[in-house]
């Protein structure tokens, strides 16, 4: 399942609101798929190249314990990030690109109040990870200190995404995501006496610093003297409560499924194991990312275009290739992912526990697999407007994958964890494949 930047990696969404297409129903022209995807595959594997380097330092290097920690901390601020965002970059790009405004500083600034106002609520709230002791409390200030980070710096993504600037949008996010491991793995290979996580807390924090000064350089010219002086709208945040309740709901749901997995090892079992699955499920992230920033990202514009244009034949047409599309990155995937198995255990052979779970990585690649696949009838049913399947069948895969992790975890640990992730991809890909028939 997807674990790296869940939600960042929906900017295939953005991208499309980024049209107008709702408000201008008109086709767009198809562009050539092949030259578009290696662009945005070559600029999203580069932070997916640095992160893969950072798990596999880690499992190297560090213990499958200290491993396990990362992982629950990287889980952690994955779900806070989601409570703290609310989904409603939705809402404000939609205005951003629509022109709502003249100055989208001032809509950058309303939304920054809506942040303001939800960190008051939910940072104390995140406190439970803490008195469940799902994290140990000496982690209490890295873990609110690196949350604060990753919202802000993601919520900068999407805004470069809204503006029209993608290559910045990539840049911020390689900055905040990846330049950083590959600096951390390297002193680690350098020097001994830095492999241990109080250092990789810090290059952490120094990635998440750089992206947003960096951020504020290039969006600095926006016209925020002017938004200062406006009052807030209030009612226009009060109006973005419902758009963006319903995709908290649909996403949230998806991202709940690859964080709590952990939590149900470490509560039943040790941070060992969190260690070992995390690893391998973090090998698996690139078949939907590619799927996504390679193929979906690039047909999705076209996609809803046609459908809110009710050009059927362009609309078939799109679904075709998106559908070949995903399938070839599924089925390549599965065959790399089977190649490199002999040498993602060469790396962590001095941890033989590693090897003893292998079988754990083989059902977590089928389970992305058919995750991915589910992204092929989501998109028919986000092109039609049928959010409210999306986030039903979202809502079930959750459910599905909580009893799973609750039945199965605690009896059969790692192998329970996997087949608990597996029942939940094809509760979503069965759902969301019956709801897009009806369409």
């Amino acid at each position: 399942m997807i674990e790296d930047e869940l939600i960042v990696t929906q900017e295939a969404e953005l991208e499309a609101a980024a049209l107008g297409y709702a408000a201008y129903p008109r086709a767009a022209p198809e562009k050539p798929l092949a030259p578009q995807s290696i662009a945005n595959m070559a600029l999203r594997g580069t932070s997916m190249a640095s992160r893969f380097m950072l798990m596999v330092g880690l499992a190297h290097y560090l213990s499958p314990a200290s491993f396990g920690i990362y992982a629950l901390m990287y889980a952690s601020t994955t779900l806070g990030t989601l409570f703290l965002g609310a989904r409603f970059d939705v809402y404000s790009t939609r205005a951003i690109c629509s022109g709502e405004r003249v100055n989208p500083a001032v809509i950058i600034r309303d939304q920054i109040v809506f942040h303001l106002l939800v960190y008051v609520a939910v940072l104390p709230a995140m406190l439970f990870l803490f008195v469940l002791h799902i994290l140990p409390w000496p982690l209490l200030t890295w873990f609110y200190v690196l949350l604060i980070l990753e919202h802000s710096g993601q919520e900068c993504n999407r805004l470069f995404v809204a503006l029209g600037q993608p290559l910045r949008a990539n840049f911020v996010f390689f900055v905040r995501t990846g330049l950083w491991c590959v600096g951390f793995v390297g002193l680690m290979f350098f020097a001994k006496s830095f492999r241990n996580l109080e250092t990789l807390w810090i290059f952490w924090f120094v990635g998440g610093v750089a992206s947003l000064l960096l951020s504020g350089v290039w969006m600095r010219s926006l016209g925020w003297r002017v938004a200062i002086k406006e009052k807030v709208d209030w009612g226009w945040i009060k109006r973005g409560l419902k758009p963006s309740a319903a995709f908290t709901v649909a996403i949230g749901a998806t991202t709940i499924i690859t964080t709590v997995d952990r939590y149900f090892l470490a509560a039943k079992w040790n941070n060992d194991l969190v260690g070992v699955y995390s690893y391998y499920s973090s090998l698996t992230n690139f078949m939907p990312t590619f799927a996504d920033t390679g193929i979906i990202a690039i047909l999705l514009p076209t996609l809803l275009a046609s459908a809110a244009a009710g050009d059927t034949v362009a609309y078939e047409r799109t679904i075709r290739k998106l559908t070949r599309g995903v399938w070839l990155v599924v089925g390549l995937a599965a065959v790399l992912s089977a190649a490199l198995a002999p040498v993602l255990l060469m790396i962590v052979k001095k941890a033989p526990i590693y090897s003893q779970y292998l079988p754990a990585f083989g059902i977590l690649i089928v389970s992305a697999g058919i995750a991915t696949l589910s992204y092929i009838p989501h998109n028919a049913l986000y092109a039609k407007h049928r959010d409210r399947d999306i986030a039903i069948w979202s809502v079930v895969s959750m459910v599905t994958a909580l009893l799973g992790y609750g039945l199965l975890t605690p009896k059969y640990g790692i192998y329970g964890a996997c087949i608990g992730s597996l029942i939940s991809s094809v509760a979503v890909w069965a759902g969301k494949t019956w709801a897009a028939t009806k369409c």
